[in-house]
């Protein structure tokens, strides 16, 4: 038994040493990274400090530190898979003993695609998984050390920071950070009782939205386009209701009036230029762009009544949308990586970038991701069951740590539930949050499970 206890500490070196080594391989295969069309187009404005908003101005923003110090993306993939293996390591070492499980576990997950090749890509749904992550893992220390309030505290600062991040990186990723609250509310009330525990999760609350705020604030004084977030509304529901049309050609559009060559042209037009796999088709029809801009207001009008008039209409096409980017089943239809740097020509060239697949890309994308395609390994499905397992177990354990655990499958869960009503192409980096999440939280078990067993 003695021998076993002096022995357990060396497997969380080894497991730690694994996912450093893992670290660097990831960079050695992934780096200067992975930049797909709107990745360069952030870039840009990163580089000319001017937020369009049809992406996250914050990674925007990070996009142009990096580029900075050294041109490309190079930095900005270093620093955010940082984020993501640093907390892995971190949930290592909430106790002071690991089990040697942990070994053969953290081998699997760097080999993984979620983490050999996703975390090479610059991407906001990544940047916001390893956000999600970092952040319930800091949440996860300052539970495993209430009883030190200087490190209690420090934790906690950080994970505000890091939901403020959340917020920032992705437009419904506020949800998430209601269930950071609930298991913030758990951690506190179980060590300090409720009446504590509602201050403490307030001040919380108000620390992460005065950060999220105030970022916000800062970088909307470079914003170069204030009009992006309605236009985006208003496509989503103009794709909504070319679904609907699809799904019903006879469908009665009320209140058509409000924007009649808009509303001729989704009577006639629109339902063949609908699909599930992307609303690209849709959005990039010049017809359909020059009688969609400047139509503010009206289009909110008219989709609220059409989808009051026909619910289960609506209800049927985001059910539709929503199960092609969540179950997996469209593999070499619905983008599910990119290699390399792709963009368009004129973007390149004020960067100074040029097109790039070369021989290491190639391996990733043929050798590797392409090959895992259609296998459990790229399956939202599995990870969602994989997720409930963990739940589980964590909700019969129920130690301080676990419900930062919880609370982030929770809030990964809700954040993919949100795209039933958002869903607006298939892509498989949606939902990745919901992959990683799940594999953070399968080492975090794995990682002490015979000791528990041993314990109960």
């Amino acid at each position: 038994m003695i021998g076993r206890h002096k022995g357990l500490p060396s497997a969380q070196i080894a497991a730690t040493a694994i996912l450093m080594a893992g670290f660097m391989a990831m960079l050695a295969a992934n780096l200067p990274g992975h930049l797909s069309y709107d990745s360069i187009l952030q870039l840009l404005e990163g580089r000319n400090g001017r937020y369009a908003n049809w992406h996250p101005a914050v990674m925007s923003w990070m996009l142009g530190v990096s580029d900075s110090i050294s041109v490309g993306a190079g930095i900005y993939v270093l620093a955010v898979s940082a984020l993501a293996f640093g907390s892995l390591i971190g949930l290592l070492w909430l106790k002071p003993r690991v089990s040697w499980w942990a070994m053969p576990a953290v081998l699997v997950v760097c080999a993984l695609p979620q983490l050999f090749l996703y975390q090479g890509i610059v991407w906001k749904d990544v940047l916001f998984a390893n956000a999600c992550l970092a952040a319930f893992a800091s949440l996860a220390c300052a539970a495993s050390t209430w009883n030190k309030p200087a490190r209690r505290y420090g934790w906690l600062a950080a994970s505000a920071f890091l939901f403020s991040l959340v917020i920032l990186s992705r437009q419904n990723g506020f949800v998430v950070c209601v269930f950071a609250a609930l298991a913030l509310a758990a951690i506190s009330g179980c060590a300090q009782g409720w009446r504590t525990s509602a201050a403490v999760t307030a001040s919380f609350a108000a620390a992460v939205l005065l950060l999220a705020g105030t970022f916000s604030l800062a970088l909307q004084l470079r914003s170069s386009d204030a009009t992006s977030a309605t236009r985006q509304i208003e496509y989503l529901q103009l794709y909504d209701m070319a679904g609907m049309l699809q799904h019903d050609p006879k469908l009665a559009i009320p209140k058509a009036q409000e924007a009649p060559g808009l509303m001729q042209f989704m009577q006639t037009r629109s339902a063949a230029l609908y699909a599930p796999l992307s609303q690209d088709a849709l959005i990039d029809n010049e017809q359909f762009l020059s009688l969609a801009n400047g139509k503010a207001g009206a289009v909110g009008q008219i989709w609220r009544a059409a989808v009051s008039s026909n619910p289960l209409t609506y209800l049927k096409v985001r059910l539709t949308d929503f199960e092609w980017v969540a179950l997996s089943l469209h593999p070499q239809e619905c983008v599910a990586f990119v290699v390399g740097v792709n963009g368009e020509p004129d973007i390149l060239s004020q960067l100074k970038l040029a097109r790039r697949y070369n021989v290491r890309d190639s391996w990733l994308d043929r050798g590797y991701g392409r090959k895992l395609l259609g296998t459990p390994l790229f399956s939202h499905p599995l990870f969602a069951l994989g997720g409930l397992v963990c739940l589980l177990l964590l909700y019969r354990r129920r130690e301080a740590a676990d419900f930062a655990i919880m609370g982030l499958l929770l809030g990964a869960f809700a954040y993919c539930l949100s795209y039933y009503f958002l869903s607006v192409a298939c892509d498989y980096r949606y939902l990745y949050v919901l992959d990683l999440s799940v594999i953070a939280a399968g080492l975090y078990l794995v990682k002490d499970w015979p000791l528990a067993a041993r314990r109960g």
